[in-house]
């Protein structure tokens, strides 16, 4: 993030600088009661690295329920983990994985729509209008708030 606490400083790093990290230390991880669900990941940039644990962790665990991640970016070039999440939906047969580019005019929000299911839970991450804009898409298709699941980071 241009403006963010970290971005600047981690720009400004050389080769061979040491930094001094500490975390993770948040407490976004898979609700007990949704190991027994359709999970829907929502996510947008680097949003996507919070997933990077989840999605194969329940994969291991859950041949049934379906899993699927629906993660925007602006253009191709600013994908991240495309090869991973792809061999990931060639190996299970119950994940499923969409990108959605803003480039070409297509966000999450309308991939939420169009991958709506109302017996999910829902994760999502990313910068806040996001988030929020899906999490009111959510509400207003009477997803209860706890099955809801929101990770901002600016």
């Amino acid at each position: 993030m241009e403006n963010g606490n970290i971005t600047p400083k981690i720009d400004k790093l050389k080769k061979g600088d040491k930094i001094e990290l500490l975390g993770p230390l948040g407490s976004f991880k898979i609700s007990e009661e949704s190991k027994n669900k359709n999970i829907i990941f929502i996510s947008t940039g680097v949003g996507i690295a919070t997933f990077m644990s989840m999605i194969p962790y329940l994969l291991e665990k859950d041949k049934k329920n379906k899993i699927t991640l629906l993660t925007g970016y602006k253009n191709k070039e600013k994908i991240l983990y495309d090869n991973y999440f792809n061999n990931l939906e060639k190996i299970h047969k119950n994940f499923n994985y969409y990108i959605a580019l803003s480039k070409k005019k297509i966000r999450v929000q309308s991939l939420a729509e169009k991958y709506f299911d109302k017996n999910a839970d829902y994760y999502l991450c990313g910068l806040k209008d996001m988030v929020s804009s899906v999490n009111m898409l959510l509400l207003k298709k009477s997803i209860p708030g706890k099955n809801i699941f929101i990770e901002k980071y600016d």
